[in-house]
């Protein structure tokens, strides 16, 4: 019998007509004939038989009852069900003698010329299908490693290209990955897990080199990301061991700077055995052992990726339940990089509050001068603290002192809260108002020449007016000039608050 069509030669819109078809169930009783040729019916605007033979080559060729005859949707959804019920490991049955389907197609008279209307420019849809056919046809025969080696050559040759945009003119390149997922897919249906696992991993070499190179808005980065449920899939199939598959995630992760493994991450949350948080937990302990810290150097990044691994080992302690380690291993880490914020959280949710000041303190002496919004987070955690132990007088006057430091219109706002809720805000404002706008204590009784450091004379300092109105302004030029205005606004102010709060 004459072929009546090749994929390769389709139009992107007949393969789609022919997907649609198939997904909606249109095809029906699929066989197979005694020389390896498929027959079915294809309900659309009427019941057609179909029948898609291969030809020497290997590649699906059709003819149909329907009035285009040949190259059309019905033979697409045929192949396209074959190669489904080929993933399910579901049986075709044999086609019986005097098929009418058969002689329905033996008694037509097929003309062998090709409509235009049939082709399309573009061929690239159906030389997809018969490139997955014949992935399929490899692996089947248990030479995957064929495809192997041309999927490693794929991914080189597409993350060669960097991906670029001109948003101004509509212009651009992306590259598409939707091949090699595909690919890999149909690896993983075949039981080839470590093989994926293994080319997972020249991806994300590829992709971070070729998104690094790009000059995009994370279109690259969002192409090679979506391989990645594929690659979590195969991992938690591989032949690696429990605490293995943890490992190789966390490596993943942790080397991944463009959000390209966020997939990795969620497999890390979920459920594992509990010997295995063990065992990755003393991996980790280890590698931070032998991990040479930025003590001393000021070597942000450095310090940024210790935090990582620690952040993932104390993540691995509470699954492993060993969660008295985790309070110990947070000291030791903040005199390393000086994270003492996430010591103190620990120490709060623990209830160890005098303990928490004490790391505050400590970290607002190591950080203040280095690290001023490391300072400043500590600032607000010993104010969080006050409000916890309900101390609103200390609470107050730290937010007044904040508004010393960085005045804006939020922090006055809680400042007025703040001051309002222990009934001292007109003292409080008056005093805040004067040093604003003198630069200098206020005098008198009580007032902030008594703030205990004599050497500042109003007349050493330069005066600026206070700005009416427009937006707020920072009147200290300096964290230094901060610091000493904090200074010596908080006696006066701490004053006002407590004999506001005696007389409630």
């Amino acid at each position: 019998m004459r072929p009546g069509f090749r994929l390769g030669r389709l139009g992107s819109k007949i393969v789609s007509r022919g997907r649609n078809y198939q997904r909606q169930g249109r095809v029906s009783e699929l066989a197979q004939t005694e020389d390896g040729a498929l027959v079915a019916w294809v309900d659309g605007s009427d019941r057609y038989a179909t029948k898609v033979v291969t030809d020497d080559d290997g590649m699906p060729d059709s003819i149909c009852t329907c009035p285009y005859e040949c190259d059309c949707k019905h033979g697409v959804a045929v192949l396209l069900e074959y190669l489904e019920r080929v993933e399910h490991n579901r049986r075709v049955p044999q086609a019986g003698e005097g098929d009418e389907r058969l002689e329905l197609l033996a008694d037509e008279n097929r003309d062998d010329e090709i409509g235009e209307n049939q082709i399309d420019s573009s061929y690239d849809a159906g030389k997809e299908i018969e490139q997955d056919l014949s992935d399929r046809r490899q692996i089947v025969s248990g030479d995957a490693k064929k495809l192997v080696t041309r999927l490693r050559r794929e991914i080189r040759e597409i993350g060669a290209k960097p991906g670029w945009k001109n948003y101004w003119q509509g212009e651009g390149y992306t590259p598409d990955y939707s091949g090699i997922r595909k690919k890999l897919e149909v690896l993983l249906k075949e039981g080839h897990a470590d093989e994926v696992l293994t080319l997972g991993r020249e991806l994300l070499t590829t992709g971070t080199r070729q998104v690094e190179e790009s000059d995009d808005e994370g279109e690259t980065a969002g192409e090679i990301a979506g391989c990645m449920p594929v690659i979590v899939e195969a991992l938690d199939q591989s032949s690696l061991g429990c605490a293995d598959k943890l490992g190789w995630a966390l490596d993943a992760v942790l080397e991944d700077e463009f959000e390209l493994c966020d997939d990795l991450a969620e497999y890390l949350r979920r459920q594992h055995p509990e010997s295995a948080w063990q065992a990755l937990t003393d991996r980790l302990l280890a590698r931070l052992h032998d991990l040479k810290s930025a003590e001393g150097a000021g070597d942000f990044s450095r310090n940024y990726a210790r935090d990582q691994l620690s952040d993932w080992a104390i993540h691995a302690m509470e699954r492993a339940g060993r969660e008295d380690e985790i309070i110990p291993l947070c000291e030791a880490e903040a005199t390393k990089t000086s994270n003492y914020g996430r010591l103190v959280e620990r120490l709060v949710a623990a209830r160890r509050y005098d303990d928490a000041e004490h790391w505050i303190q400590k970290g607002f002496r190591a950080t203040e001068e280095r690290w001023p919004g490391i300072a400043a987070g500590l600032r607000n955690q010993l104010r969080e603290i006050r409000a916890l132990e309900k101390n609103w007088p200390a609470v107050a006057a730290m937010q007044a002192e904040e508004f010393v430091r960085h005045p804006s219109r939020k922090t006055f706002t809680d400042c007025k809260g703040a001051s309002s809720k222990v009934k001292a805000w007109p003292q409080v404002r008056a005093y805040l108002l004067d040093y604003l706008e003198k630069r200098r204590p206020a005098l008198g009784a009580g007032g902030l020449a008594a703030s205990g450091n004599p050497s500042r004379r109003p007349g050493n300092r330069t005066e600026r007016p206070f700005p009416h109105g427009g937006r707020p302004h920072r009147y200290c030029h300096s964290g230094r000039e901060a610091r000493s205005g904090a200074a010596l606004v908080r006696p006066a102010v701490g004053t006002a608050i407590r004999v506001a709060w005696s007389r409630r």
